[in-house]
């Protein structure tokens, strides 16, 4: 920290050193354009977010996280590809794993719950103006829904074995639900914190019991937005 004094006068200025954020490194894979022109324009506007690369070819996506090592992958698919959830589990495997970002019109429980068990961790509309809003949550450790893809998982759609999620919320704290519905909003670990008063360490070890708690209802993973 450096100090400075100006004569005359008593004035004193304090001057910190600031470190920048880190810029989220993001790729985009747009089949068929399904990503908006307003929303990558929003996407290019958003500070400390750096397109590093783009494909319309989907099956390109996983071998250019490798090479790019982008911090956060937009995938947007056709509407009815498929191959979706082995692309999402591919890129995931790259090192460092990067963050899906999934962009989509499709909003049926099937559908949803397919991508998000393969890993995505945002699910955006392609109408929706915050695209870069679900980059920076993802990035941070959480997750972000478009509000029709949050009705879908706030209201017990996504479903395991005809079990709702509604009854499987009844295994969680008062904090925990409280925690685990802040994610389904899209907020980031920070934003939580802030909230309900608990440091980053805390709050992650609490969506490591949330997802532990879920995931022991049956035996099967918990969708990855809230692991």
């Amino acid at each position: 920290m450096a100090i400075r004094e100006f004569e005359p006068g008593p004035w004193l200025v304090r001057l910190h050193e600031v470190r920048p954020p880190e810029a989220v490194r993001v790729f985009i894979a747009d089949e068929h354009r399904n990503l908006s022109h307003g929303s990558r324009s929003a996407l290019a506007a958003e500070p400390h977010v750096v397109v590093v690369g783009e494909t319309g070819a989907l099956d390109d996506a996983a071998m250019l996280a490798r090479q790019l090592v982008p911090r956060v992958m937009v995938l947007a698919p056709a509407s009815f590809d498929p191959s979706i959830v082995s692309t999402i589990r591919a890129s995931r495997d790259a090192q460092p794993t990067p963050e899906v970002v999934l962009i989509s019109s499709r909003v049926d429980e099937p559908y949803v719950r397919m991508t998000l068990e393969a890993g995505a961790r945002g699910y955006v509309l392609p109408d929706d103006p915050y695209v870069g809003r679900a980059v920076r949550a993802v990035a941070s450790g959480g997750a972000y829904f478009s509000p029709d893809v949050a009705t879908v998982v706030r209201h017990g759609y996504l479903r395991r074995g005809c079990v709702s999620i509604g009854a499987l919320l009844q295994g969680l704290t008062d904090l925990e639900r409280s925690v685990l519905t802040d994610l389904v909003r899209g907020w980031t670990i920070d934003q939580i914190g802030a909230e309900v008063g608990m440091s980053a360490a805390a709050l992650i070890a609490c969506r490591h019991r949330i997802a532990a708690t879920l995931a022991s209802h049956d035996g099967a993973d918990l969708p990855s937005h809230v692991a």
